[in-house]
């Protein structure tokens, strides 16, 4: 498991902000552990890595992302097509490998099933040649963008992917869209990053692409399944990252 930590000092005191991620590797685990031991408090950002680190035996507080819940205001028969949002700054990162899994795997998929199917990719791009290279039609590249282009973009969409394969911490991405009311297909990882099992997204396994893209086609096909979780994500977002909350949990670990 890759660990990322990171040492903060607040208000007179030392804290370890702490994340970690696929791929599992206990040496790092345990090095990992040995740091955190150090510190008078960790703040994680997730409940899961919450309950893995209360093992160092330091207090560990949770603070999650701040979202506003703004929901674009069209209805499911105005929209259409899909985006991916996220930065690519070289072929390393969670955002280059789905992306390129994306569109090598699952997208022929998708346009099989929804021949006039369109996939709006939003946000920086180093590599743009080489994903371009790998589009079976439909795409575009909108490359970074405003907020403001952003709520357009997610008004005029039905459904947000987001086929992730190995991350760390809580996806801002994934609040964010779902705080504009943009339901998304999401790997199983996503899922469990969030913690989201009600409904709130429509999870499938990125092993068997055939099975993501049949998800994202179903929920972009799909009213009623379509306004179900666009109404259980805005709920989930609401609760998880309501800025009073996290103001008030910001206030309680630095107090």
């Amino acid at each position: 498991m890759a660990m990322v930590g990171q040492a903060v000092k607040q208000c007179g005191g030392h804290f370890w902000v702490a994340k970690h991620s696929l791929p599992f590797d206990e040496a790092k685990i345990e090095q990992e552990k040995c740091l955190v031991e150090r510190a008078q408090r960790i703040v994680t950002v997730s409940e899961k890595e919450a309950a893995f680190f209360s093992q160092v035996g330091v207090p560990v507080e949770v603070l999650v992302h701040s979202v506003d819940a703004t929901p674009t205001p069209r209805s499911f028969a105005e929209r259409y097509g899909f985006i991916f949002i996220g930065p690519i700054v070289n072929d390393q990162t969670p955002n280059a490998d789905a992306l390129r899994y994306l569109l090598s795997e699952v997208w022929p998929k998708i346009r099989a099933a929804l021949p006039n199917a369109t996939l709006q990719v939003i946000g920086t791009n180093d590599l743009l040649e080489s994903f371009q290279s790998l589009c079976a039609g439909g795409v575009e590249f909108l490359g970074r963008i405003s907020e403001h282009a952003l709520f357009d973009c997610a008004d005029r969409a039905r459904v947000h992917i987001v086929p992730t394969r190995f991350n760390a911490g809580v996806p801002l991405k994934a609040m964010t869209l779902a705080a504009l009311g943009l339901p998304m297909v999401t790997t199983r990882m996503i899922q469990e990053q969030l913690g989201w099992t009600r409904g709130e997204l429509v999870p499938a396994d990125w092993q068997d692409a055939g099975h993501f893209g049949e998800a994202c086609v179903r929920l972009h096909e799909d009213p009623t399944l379509w306004m179900s979780v666009r109404e259980q994500s805005l709920a989930a977002v609401s609760q998880l990252a309501d800025p009073a909350k996290f103001r008030a949990d910001l206030a309680k670990i630095t107090d």
